[in-house]
């Protein structure tokens, strides 16, 4: 476990949609942007621009409208495997084991709060 506390807590959001095509042009018209449309593990996105900062990403997947917007808080400074192992013991619950996203991206996790919010981990790769 690293001393080392986040600049940022949030590390990246998912907003679940329909169409990434169709929700890509909305996001491009109402923030006057170009988000980036890519495919990653089999996912369709629509990437918002970034300067290396807390970014996201429309998606299609979930249910729009009813599961919200997912964020996903960085735990570089103590790592997922550790979050994990005290989850359940504070009263959550594990929905996505540690899942390597790619080796550029790192790793995720998902788990579901004391309120049952579901709650996203991510741990960029070890440099």
């Amino acid at each position: 476990m690293s001393a080392k506390n986040p600049t940022s807590s949030i590390a990246w959001f998912e907003i679940p949609v329909k169409n990434t095509a169709d929700s890509i042009v909305f996001y491009n018209t109402i923030l006057d942007t170009q988000l980036q449309e890519m495919k990653i593990n089999n996912f369709n996105m629509g990437m918002f621009p970034s300067d290396g900062g807390t970014s996201g990403a429309v998606i299609d997947e979930g249910e729009p409208g009813k599961l919200g917007v997912t964020i996903y808080l960085d735990v570089e400074h103590i790592g997922i495997d550790f979050v994990l192992s005290k989850v359940e013991a504070a009263g959550g619950s594990i929905v996505l084991v540690k899942t390597k996203i790619t080796d550029d991206i790192g790793f995720t996790s998902l788990i579901k709060d004391i309120d049952g919010n579901t709650i996203g981990l991510h741990e960029p790769p070890k440099a």
